[in-house]
């Protein structure tokens, strides 16, 4: 994962929402990407409960999903906040919980079959948007800048305003 993949995304969204990006990591410390590192705090998840969530991809998705008090966690926090968004093989994070089981879900492209094996209907789409227009799945960090808008409008003004975004953004995958 690039920064890049994890900061636009969230940084379209704060900047949507009039809200500040907090980076959390469950062992925290440096945490090392394609481009220059980053530290970011140490937390115990337990006790971080986002009004929004953002789940990056990476190649290192695997050992988070496979953990129990991490899965939990973002089962806890997707549950409880107003908003989602995935970016790339984020969706398969949120996969691992369970909570989009049947739903259309987008993600990195190698991702796919992975996303059918934890049971969300994998989509070679852009952008998936769940059946409420609370959770985003995006492919890359483009598509999830894109869906950043539509999203902060649903959680802003509600499922109408998000509707018409929605149908803007899916049509043929790009926003007009």
């Amino acid at each position: 994962m690039s920064s890049t993949e994890a900061e636009l995304p969230a940084a379209a969204l704060a900047d949507q929402l009039g809200a500040t990006v907090q980076f959390y990591s469950e062992p925290g410390g440096d945490i090392v990407g394609v481009e220059p590192s980053r530290t970011v705090e140490s937390v115990v998840l337990a006790e971080v409960s986002p009004t929004v969530l953002v789940l990056p991809g990476g190649l290192g998705w695997r050992d988070p999903a496979e953990s129990g008090p991490v899965v939990e966690w973002i089962t806890r926090a997707a549950t409880c906040a107003k908003g989602l968004l995935t970016v790339s093989t984020g969706s398969l994070l949120l996969a691992a919980t369970g909570l989009i089981s049947g739903e259309a879900a987008a993600g990195h492209w190698l991702g796919r079959s992975l996303l059918r094996d934890l049971g969300a209907d994998s989509t070679s789409e852009r952008i998936a948007t769940s059946h409420d227009s609370t959770w985003v799945t995006a492919s890359g960090s483009s598509a999830a800048v894109d869906a950043a808008k539509p999203l902060a409008d649903r959680i802003l003004w509600g499922r109408t305003i998000a509707a018409e975004h929605r149908a803007r953004l899916h049509d043929g995958g790009t926003q007009k």
